[in-house]
């Protein structure tokens, strides 16, 4: 469990450069239920709960996408931080880890900025 705990901290602290000092539209505790991989190296997941306040049809609430085209504040995703985001999601699906999801609205979906895994 200790590994476990230091991987969120690398993942988080290795994809922002200051992640206290990031301010998303959405932090919320949930469950991840699907992973999804897409071609463009990127992935979404699904969870049972709404992720961010609106997407461009209203519909996608509950899924939080990235991939290296994905800008946050501005920065585009490194593939390095896609990655990590990914191993993350599915250690916790694979595991039935609670996590803490950090999103910001978005276009199709809401746009997947940082996870936690909870204990």
């Amino acid at each position: 469990m200790k590994a476990l705990k230091v991987c969120t901290f690398a993942l988080f602290s290795g994809l922002l450069s200051q992640p206290a000092a990031m301010a998303w539209d959405s932090t919320i505790d949930t469950t991840i239920s699907k992973v999804t991989s897409t071609y463009d190296g990127g992935f979404y997941i699904e969870t049972p709960a709404n992720l961010c306040t609106s997407t461009d049809d209203g519909r996608a609430r509950k899924v939080a996408s990235i991939s290296a085209q994905t800008k946050i504040n501005g920065k585009s995703a490194s593939e390095l931080g896609v990655s990590s985001l990914l191993s993350l999601s599915l250690t916790a699906l694979a595991a039935n880890k609670p996590v803490r999801v950090y999103v910001n609205n978005g276009g199709w979906a809401c746009v997947l900025g940082a996870i936690k895994i909870h204990k």
